[in-house]
């Protein structure tokens, strides 16, 4: 007589207490509190001259728009290391309420994950109709860089939250739990851009780094999971697969 096999009973059980598990969210902004990303660990980054922010709400109304502002942003170094190998989650809230640029390869606002190992990076920009991820090429005319895998969504349509995740050097970015992009990440830093706010390690960056746009925005909390949530991790997983099947396809 055949022993049954333990092997699924055992997996659901591991399952399921990978499931039961919560992860444990840090938070790196909160708005509501009332202060501005100075006062909770965030340093400012500016060119040119000062953009205006107030909290109003509990938001934080972001403008880099301006004659002298040719960037203008916040940047911080991650309270905990950001392995892009085993990976990590972060979420945001934003809505672009208006952008404008010069070029197609540059937006007015911009969000940098950089991970523990400098050559995995990505930097998302967000317009008004569409958010994409900026890859590199060398000797372009934008700086070397290239908009890159493109999501079509209304960016102004009230206030949306955001989720990146990041696993095995590759990142999914899904926008109210509707999945937008996936791919690998980028190496930012070895392409010779080493100063702010590129060539950090563990780093994060939000506001308008490039004097080819300006926008104005509506921030709200950022956060983030040094290890996906298993939801997440499922979305992810569903992203890169829906990337290979598009692939396969053409």
């Amino acid at each position: 007589m055949s022993m049954p096999s333990l092997r699924a009973p055992l997996l659901c059980l591991a399952l399921a207490g990978v499931a039961a598990t919560p992860a444990v969210a840090l938070s790196l902004y909160d708005p509501s509190l009332g202060s501005l990303p100075g006062a909770q660990g965030w340093s400012t980054a500016a060119s040119g001259g000062l953009g205006s922010q107030a909290v109003v709400g509990g938001m934080l109304q972001f403008d880099s728009t301006g004659i002298a502002v040719s960037a203008f942003g916040h940047g911080r170094t991650a309270p905990q290391v950001l392995d892009t190998v085993a990976g990590f989650t972060l979420h945001w809230q934003l809505q672009i309420r208006n952008e404008v640029h010069s070029s197609d390869n540059r937006a007015g606002f911009s969000l940098l994950v950089q991970g523990a190992d400098q050559t995995q990076a990505l930097e998302l920009g967000f317009w008004q109709d569409s958010v994409w991820a900026l890859g590199y090429s060398p000797g372009g005319a934008d700086s070397g860089f290239v908009r890159a895998a493109t999501a079509a969504i209304d960016t102004t349509a009230g206030l949306r939250s955001f989720s990146l995740t990041v696993a095995q050097n590759s990142f999914s970015l899904a926008a109210d739990g509707v999945p937008l992009l996936s791919g690998a990440l980028r190496d930012y830093p070895t392409l010779g851009l080493s100063t702010l706010p590129y060539g950090f390690s563990s780093y994060l960056f939000f506001g308008d780094n490039s004097s080819r746009g300006e926008s104005v925005a509506q921030i709200g909390a950022i956060d983030l999971l040094p290890v996906p949530e298993p939801a997440t991790v499922a979305l992810w997983a569903a992203g890169l697969g829906l990337l290979a099947w598009r692939q396969r396809r053409r």
